[in-house]
């Protein structure tokens, strides 16, 4: 896409989504200008979001995505005005990030200019419920899946060894609910688990994982998971796309 292109014109364009556009800087994203909005009047909506960054996956990236979300959660806090649980917070965003760097683009040959991810928060000030998404564009993770080499996930393989026949609903329901972590490395935590833990410290949360063709929902009250659903898609996801619903 050109630099400078005006971003679509749409004669129903609503001025909460070009809002919501705006505020997250995605014709900024997309090199697209913005422009006086033409669309129409609304009642103004209740979501609120920051600013959506992007990060290369390079060498020494991911001691600058870490320093990066530390300064991050003191500016969500500031902007929604309210504290977020920083130590949870920063366990289940760090981990997913680190599976980004250590397998999304690590088993199949990627140009550097596609090695990226993204950040997006939101928050909706009608029921207190701050939204963190993070996107990458990879191999997904139940394709990555298959590369774990932990303990867990070996025994596993003992118990179902046609697990790699399985649809990959299946494959992303034993990498969040049996903790299969994929990093090899002693002391590098409880992988894909520890993306749930930020749930777990809340009183009323939910995280939904797209990747591959398949979809992961759990939803968590007073730190117990309540509720685990997978669905499996007709069309595949490149990549893997995390969102936490925080209940504050």
């Amino acid at each position: 896409m050109q630099k400078g292109k005006p971003y679509p014109r749409f004669s129903t364009w609503q001025t909460r989504i070009h809002d919501n556009f705006t505020q997250m800087g995605v014709f900024q994203a997309m090199d697209m200008e913005d422009s006086d909005n033409e669309s129409q009047k609304e009642v103004e909506s209740p979501f609120r979001y920051m600013e959506l960054q992007s990060f290369e996956v390079v060498e020494n990236g991911l001691d600058v995505a870490r320093c990066r979300i530390a300064s991050l959660i003191g500016e969500i806090e500031t902007f929604i005005k309210q504290p977020i649980g920083r130590t949870y917070f920063y366990q289940s965003v760090t981990e997913a990030i680190l599976n980004i760097y250590h397998h999304a683009y690590t088993y199949t040959h990627y140009s550097s200019k596609r090695k990226k991810w993204w950040i997006s928060v939101g928050f909706d000030v009608r029921s207190n419920r701050l939204h963190i998404l993070v996107l990458d564009h990879g191999d997904g993770i139940p394709k990555t899946l298959m590369h774990s080499k932990t303990k867990i996930f070996m025994d596993f393989l003992t118990r179902f060894p046609l697990i790699s026949k399985k649809s990959d609903a299946d494959k992303l329901r034993v990498a969040f609910e049996l903790g299969a972590k994929r990093a090899k490395t002693v002391g590098r935590g409880h992988g894909l688990s520890d993306i749930l833990c930020y749930l777990e410290s809340r009183e009323q949360s939910s995280l939904v994982a797209w990747s591959g063709k398949g979809r992961y929902s759990g939803v968590h009250y007073k730190g117990k998971r309540i509720h685990g659903e997978v669905v499996s898609l007709e069309y595949r996801f490149k990549g893997t796309l995390l969102e936490w619903r925080i209940q504050l």
